[in-house]
């Protein structure tokens, strides 16, 4: 699981930017999964990774990759959260960024499968051939390991029962990037959902 802790703004950052939807939604998630997973056992290992400098150009995801390049192999793939609590119109949408890779796909399609398993009340885009390449998930697309990025409603896509019309929150890299913004029910959904989608990709072991 990744989330970059930067934040930025079009103002000064170095005097204020927040960040709180870009990205404190992602942040805050990771935080909660470690303490929901804290004492839990799991078949394969968790990792959750806060990565800085995604603002200036992935610089802390491509350092990652270059300093742990023996572990790659071993990767299943990866949930990289980036910006997913804004919900204006509050349809519950958002976009899942799979792109072209098959092991990519495994993930999506396990946070597809979470989703509908638990019921939860979220619509989403998955995205192949329209998904974004400027998160920290690229940095694992381009070594060929399988990740995705959740992402709110950021562009407007035509597909029939989609999320329609772009979403995107107007104070994104502003100064006012605050939680007085965000529609935090329906950044908690997406929230549960991915670490659910985790916990089942790890594969639980009983007490």
């Amino acid at each position: 699981m990744t989330a970059h802790l930067d934040s930025i703004s079009s103002g000064d950052p170095k005097v204020r930017a927040p960040g709180a939807d870009d990205n404190g939604s992602g942040v805050a998630t990771l935080i909660e999964a470690a303490r929901m997973f804290n004492g839990m056992k799991f078949k394969r290992t968790i990792k959750i990774i806060f990565f800085t400098g995604e603002e200036t150009g992935l610089h802390g995801s491509r350092a990652y990759i270059n300093d742990y390049r023996q572990e790659l192999n071993d990767v299943v793939g990866v949930f990289n959260l980036d910006m997913f609590g804004y919900d204006a119109n509050n349809d519950r949408c958002f976009e899942m960024h799979v792109g072209w890779l098959k092991s990519s796909n495994v993930i999506g399609g396990c946070l597809a499968d979470t989703i509908e398993a638990y019921d939860i009340d979220l619509n989403f885009e998955y995205l192949i051939r329209e998904a974004r390449g400027s998160s920290d998930h690229v940095s694992f697309w381009n070594e060929g390991i399988g990740a995705v990025e959740v992402l709110e409603n950021f562009d407007t896509h035509h597909f029939v029962d989609g999320c329609g019309q772009s979403d995107i929150n107007p104070f994104y890299h502003t100064e006012n990037d605050l939680l007085k913004a965000m529609n935090t029910d329906t950044g908690h959904a997406i929230a549960k959902a991915a670490i659910a989608a985790v916990a089942r990709l790890a594969e639980p072991v009983a007490p």
